[in-house]
């Protein structure tokens, strides 16, 4: 990891993550950082970690850094986490019981996955020390200040702080299974379409943005074209992540890494919930669904409907079609609610009466990549680029269900938003999508 990067995290987080590092055995050194941190002997610290074990060269990762702490003379209280059949599940009976368990520590140290660390983010509180140590290469979020917790059943991005310090171990990393690593490539990837989200929102609500913030991580997943067996590729991958995660905080949003691809995932990852069955890892759902949103955002280009007529608004009926998309997975109406109340605070948001200024067009086509070049970058770490690969598979049905409630699911705008509010949002379009998706070895 470069200098460079060390101190564009100082200069995102405002100066609150203090400490960037990537290297072999630096697990061990987390007692040492923790000391230069401020933290006086004898201390007490709170470990957080999930129930999977995180191997490197000497031994589990968790049992390691725990070791490391006591060695350097801290007391170190490891909570029991609350582990379900969706694995561990942010939802507020989660971080309650996990806010109460670190209470009175003066340090909180995350080890794992990106769902731990943002656990650590939420319950560590001001004043406390929070210390990140990345088992995987799996996610942007451990270099960020949000943490994406479940709410009503849904799925929300939340501010909540930055890690003082983030640890990357690369004894661990190297060891992580294929399919984290494979994930972390399906999360970075995104911005092949994010980015375009991201810009065509902030046209639709009158707010700025800057598509030259999205440079860095451009640049830093096109690297990832050459494979996973190409010289230097997990350090590639790593600085992917962290630069995105980086970028995600220093922004203050997750909007310009997280747009249609992202709302898939999600969608995905409540329909299992609120049917009590599993699901596949985060980054692997959004890589195949950033084929997806490639491919919908080609067939939207190709077809003329990147457009907006003055006086456009959502439709009428905008509520009773989110109840509706719900309703096949919850018949209770609690989620189709949550989700209700959601997309009615997008419809708050949106200003885009006046049709599309000149120029956001081709500023959102220069965010673009192909779906054709999406796919060979997963296939090239061996990641799944279709619906069916994901495991488990997801099957048509549900697939064709999960990309029809885009729009209906969160207060985030996107392409999505646009085509029902311009009345393109059809089944028709909608096969159009997948048979795009398909032609370049993605879709269902």
């Amino acid at each position: 990891m470069t200098a460079a990067l060390q101190a564009y995290a100082l200069e995102a987080s405002g100066g609150d993550l203090r400490v960037l590092r990537y290297e072999a055995d630096v697990r061990l050194a987390v007692g040492r950082v923790l000391r230069d941190l401020g933290l006086p002997d004898g201390a007490d610290v709170a470990l957080l970690a999930d129930a999977a074990q995180k191997l490197t060269s000497t031994g589990e990762l968790g049992e390691e850094v725990t070791a490391a702490l006591a060695a350097a003379g801290y007391l170190v209280r490891r909570p029991v986490l609350e582990i379900g059949g969706h694995g561990l599940v942010l939802d507020e009976a989660t971080v309650a019981s996990a806010a109460s368990a670190v209470s009175g520590a003066r340090a909180v140290v995350t080890v794992g996955s990106g769902t731990v660390t943002d656990l650590g983010k939420a319950v560590a509180p001001a004043g406390v020390l929070l210390v990140a140590v990345q088992s995987a290469p799996s996610v942007n979020g451990f270099a960020d200040s949000l943490s994406v917790l479940v709410r009503g059943g849904a799925k929300s991005t939340t501010p909540t702080r930055w890690p003082d310090a983030l640890l990357i171990d690369a004894d661990a990393l190297d060891r992580s299974p294929a399919r984290l690593v494979a994930a972390g490539v399906g999360d970075a990837v995104a911005i092949g379409c994010s980015g375009a989200d991201w810009l065509l929102a902030s046209a639709l609500q009158g707010t700025q943005a800057d598509a030259a913030a999205l440079v860095p991580i451009r640049d830093a997943v096109a690297r990832l074209a050459a494979g996973a067996h190409a010289p230097g590729a997990m350090p590639a991958l790593v600085d992917a992540l962290t630069v995105g995660g980086l970028i995600i905080g220093a922004l203050g949003t997750t909007a310009p890494l997280s747009g249609n691809e992202h709302l898939l995932s999600h969608i995905l990852d409540m329909s299992a919930m609120a049917q009590d069955q599993p699901h596949d890892l985060h980054g692997a759902q959004v890589g195949v669904a950033t084929v997806l949103s490639a491919a919908l955002w080609d067939v939207a280009l190709s077809d003329g409907l990147v457009r907006l007529a003055p006086g456009s608004a959502y439709p009428d009926d905008l509520e009773e079609r989110v109840s509706e998309v719900w309703s096949r997975v919850d018949a209770s109406g609690h989620l189709g609610a949550t989700c209700a109340a959601n997309v009615e605070r997008k419809r708050a948001l949106w200003q885009g009466g006046d049709g599309l200024a000149p120029g956001v067009l081709a500023e959102v086509r220069a965010q673009l990549v192909t779906p054709e070049a999406i796919v060979g970058t997963l296939r090239a770490w061996g990641a799944p680029t279709r619906l069916r690969e994901l495991t488990p598979a997801v099957d048509a049905e549900t697939a064709r269900w999960a990309l029809s409630a885009l729009p209906f699911m969160r207060d985030r705008l996107t392409l999505a938003d646009l085509l029902v509010v311009g009345g393109a949002w059809t089944d028709e379009f909608l096969d159009k999508v997948i048979a795009r998706a398909e032609s370049a070895g993605g879709g269902l």
